[in-house]
């Protein structure tokens, strides 16, 4: 099993991002989703999926970082489906 924490993600410069078995704070969440809204880090970074192993407080999280809902009468905003094309790696 692989763990992955936030000295891994943080340093992070690829384009797209699968990990299991993630030990993060709250904290480190935040300081990275809003690093990578901000686009003042991870500039390549399009896709991101994790399995987060610690407890998260999404009512501390959402807050903390800009988002929006999902409008389905705005599509060009952002597709409804997005299809990850990367290579499989295991």
């Amino acid at each position: 099993m692989y763990k992955s924490g936030p000295d891994y993600i943080h340093n992070f410069v690829s384009r797209n991002m699968l990990l299991s078995y993630v030990f993060l704070t709250n904290q480190d969440l935040i300081k990275f989703l809003k690093q990578w809204i901000s686009n003042e880090a991870y500039h390549n970074l399009e896709t991101l999926s994790m399995l987060i192993v610690t407890e998260i407080n999404a009512v501390l999280i959402r807050p903390s970082v800009e988002s929006e809902e999902y409008d389905p009468n705005e599509p060009e905003k952002r597709p409804k489906d997005y299809v990850v094309d990367i290579p499989e790696v295991f």
